[in-house]
């Protein structure tokens, strides 16, 4: 009996949480990580961020072109051209993500 109310109280936290985090999106806020090419505002509110937008604008073009996604983040650290969170170090993962 006390699992049964235990997983009936797993199942309310998850569908608050997910009306919460629906009703965050619905009003344009910050919902999880901010991702590559925007900013968050201090209201959670996304803005895009020039500089990242080109360097997505780069990946697109650059794998449209046929270049490996090791090419692309050669490219990127030769330009100095940072991640979402400061590294110079691209990762083929996170290329392929951005590039898709």
């Amino acid at each position: 009996m006390i699992d049964a109310f235990a997983e009936f109280e797993r199942l309310q936290i998850g569908a608050r949480t997910k009306a919460a985090l629906a009703a965050k999106k619905a009003r344009g806020e910050k919902v999880g990580e901010v991702p590559m090419g925007w900013d968050a505002d201090t209201e959670g509110r996304l803005h895009a961020n020039s500089g990242e937008q080109e360097a997505l604008a780069l990946i697109r073009d650059l794998k449209a072109k046929g270049k490996t996604l090791r090419a692309i983040c050669e490219e990127l650290e030769a330009q100095g051209i940072r991640t979402k969170k400061g590294k110079l170090k691209w990762q083929p993962k996170t290329v392929a993500r951005l590039a898709a």
